[in-house]
């Protein structure tokens, strides 16, 4: 599976990265799977990166599960980044490249009080995404019961089930970051306060527009 086979080529995208991470045990750790699906012009090596966030990272990660698939290490390059190289040896017909990566955040929860922000760092390959896919990222989150979310990033997360909140992007980024309670309260963060108060203030102009057109037509 780590075989050398080839140069990346131009053509070489992320079709689609799928990660869930559960934090459901509130231990303040977060078991992560991502699920890719890498678009390739021949086979070739790759490079993975993951960059740390304060105590939210981690030293490697597993092909497959954690029992029966490939441990790698994650090599320490400039302040938090950690990276591998290594190459895959098989794809579809079609270039399609399918695997499952799994590794373990000791410390992705943040507390304040009844307060928490959850990093989880987000295992990437260094590819563009590919262009024909609208979202291309997409994450679930699994939280411990009773906490209550009031912000993520990337922004727009929503709760898909009980306890479990989805968001996507177009990319594949560098973080899920998710803002919420322990107590089950939900509070707005700064993000939906700015979002309320542009919405205001474009309702106000809004309205202003309207009085002067009506004014200026009378």
């Amino acid at each position: 599976m780590l075989l050398w086979c080839g140069p990346l080529t131009s053509q070489s995208t992320v079709r689609s990265a799928r990660m869930y991470a559960d934090l459901s045990p509130d231990d303040g750790g977060a078991e992560v799977r991502i699920d890719y699906e890498l678009q390739t012009d021949g086979i070739a090596p790759l490079r993975f990166e993951l960059l740390g966030f304060g105590d939210s990272k981690a030293e490697g990660f597993w092909f497959g599960d954690r029992d029966t698939g490939v441990p790698m290490r994650l090599e320490a390059e400039v302040g938090s980044m950690r990276a591998s190289e290594f190459s895959l040896n098989s794809a579809a017909e079609d270039g399609a490249f399918v695997f499952t990566a799994r590794y373990w955040i000791a410390d992705a929860v943040v507390r304040s009080g009844n307060r928490v922000t959850v990093n989880v760092p987000v295992l990437s390959v260094a590819l563009p995404p590919s262009p024909d896919a609208e979202e291309v990222f997409g994450a679930e989150v699994v939280l411990p019961d009773g906490w209550a979310v009031s912000g993520s990033f990337p922004t727009g997360i929503s709760q898909s089930a009980a306890s479990t909140f989805s968001v996507g992007l177009a990319v594949v980024p560098a973080v899920v970051t998710v803002r919420g309670r322990t107590d089950g309260v939900w509070r707005p963060d700064l993000a939906f306060t700015l979002e309320v108060l542009a919405g205001l203030v474009l309702l106000v102009f809004g309205a202003f527009g309207i009085r002067h057109l009506r004014e200026t037509m009378a």
